[in-house]
């Protein structure tokens, strides 16, 4: 967060509207917090857990369709199958200017969520897999994630951290890819 204070600021606008200083956020309060919601889905696309999915085998011969058709017109039946979530998350035709963080590609102009909470395709992100192999705790893991990082901006306030002369630190954003830590 300390890459894009712009972002934390915004977030912290919208819990201290919706929720105020009184209480910490709950569950009831995720469909009020749009940014929130859309900060998360940026953070899970922008840099996924797993950029490689766990691997799945074709059982039978199939045609390959959408964006994948760039690569094999068809999948024999016994083929391994492994999803690349990091380069289906960061593909241009889907994702314009994927490399950059901005949460609001998930947001419609009135600010609301523009995805559907039951199309994986239309979510456009693919932490808890997609389709078929969709995560069977997906739902569980998105209220956990939700709760969590809403009551951590609501509580702390994120500032980067100094040197030795008192000069504020710029991590690195390729660093996040190797470094960091994961709660």
């Amino acid at each position: 967060m300390t890459l894009y204070p712009d972002v934390l600021a915004r977030a912290q606008k919208e819990i201290d509207e919706v929720v105020g200083r009184e209480r910490m956020p709950n569950f009831d309060d995720e469909g009020s917090l749009p940014y929130i919601n859309a900060l998360i889905k940026e953070v899970l696309r922008w840099r996924p857990v797993l950029p490689l999915s766990t691997t799945h085998l074709a059982f039978f011969e199939l045609e390959l369709i959408h964006f994948m058709r760039r690569f094999a017109e068809e999948m024999r039946a016994g083929t391994t199958v492994l999803e690349n979530v990091w380069a289906m998350a960061h593909d241009p035709e889907y994702f314009p200017d994927p490399d950059e963080f901005r949460p609001e590609r998930y947001l419609d102009g009135d600010g609301k969520l523009s995805d559907s909470k039951t199309d994986t395709n239309a979510q456009k992100y693919f932490a808890f897999g997609f389709g078929r192999r969709l995560c069977a705790g997906k739902h569980l893991a998105d209220q956990t994630v939700f709760i969590d990082i809403a009551s951590f901006i609501w509580a702390f306030s994120v500032q980067k951290a100094t040197d030795e002369k008192g000069l504020p630190i710029t991590p690195s954003r390729d660093a996040i890819i190797n470094d960091g830590v994961v709660v």
